[in-house]
């Protein structure tokens, strides 16, 4: 008998052990994550997203909140190049205000616009080299960790990318920078902290030309 229950504890260390190789060994080639990132921005009908940007010193730099509710979007941003300025779209068409400036820009755009995973879709060229590094945690969140490198003429650009597995969404970016592979040093890094299902209409800019009278207007 207690040789059997033995045999048993065995075989379950051994399957419980190969499991947790299987889940840890399990690759996520390109073309799986950019799926896994495109379910989950169809997903996201109705999103807040705070995005805070640290410096290479870990200092908060900047910060993004962003509003989305079907169609709508509605982006305000605080930082050292945009200073204070609002993004409102319906879809069809934006609007970019700068108050720093006082200038607002106009766009008619028909094109999809991929919004919750913009950054890592925007690094992709035919010089990006993909390489998934493995799962593992981001305050207590389980995540596939992967990166994008792109060896320019004179710099070496490259990312790390934490992707949440149950929410489909980057939590988090490292972007290093240097002369070469072999010596990089980070250049600064996002965190991305998301609350659903809680924007309304009223958390959006309803855009009127008129409540700026004293702005400049630009059609691009």
């Amino acid at each position: 008998m207690k040789k059997n229950m033995f045999l048993i504890c065995i075989i379950a260390i051994v399957i419980v052990i190969f499991g947790v190789f299987v889940y840890y060994k399990n690759d996520y080639s390109l073309e799986k994550t950019k799926a896994l990132l495109l379910e989950g921005d169809k997903l996201s009908e109705n999103i807040s997203i705070v995005q805070n940007f640290f410096d290479e010193n870990n200092e908060l730099i900047a910060y993004i909140d962003f509003f989305k509710k079907d169609d709508m979007t509605y982006i305000l941003q605080n930082d050292n190049t945009h200073k204070y300025a609002e993004t409102v779209s319906n879809g069809s068409e934006s609007y970019m205000i700068s108050h720093d400036t006082k200038t607002i820009f106009h766009e008619n755009s028909n094109k999809e616009k991929i919004v919750m995973s913009e950054s890592f879709f925007n690094k992709l060229n035919q010089n990006t080299i993909y390489k998934y590094c493995g799962k593992t945690k981001v305050d207590n969140i389980y995540c596939i960790k992967v990166s994008l490198c792109v060896e320019n003429t004179n710099n070496t650009e490259l990312t790390y990318y934490y992707i949440d597995l149950e929410d489909k969404h980057i939590i988090k970016e490292e972007n290093y920078v240097g002369s070469s592979i072999k010596e990089l040093s980070l250049k600064n890094s996002i965190t991305y902290q998301y609350t659903y299902n809680s924007v309304k209409d009223t958390d959006i800019l309803q855009f009127d030309k008129a409540n700026y009278p004293d702005y400049t207007y630009n059609e691009l």
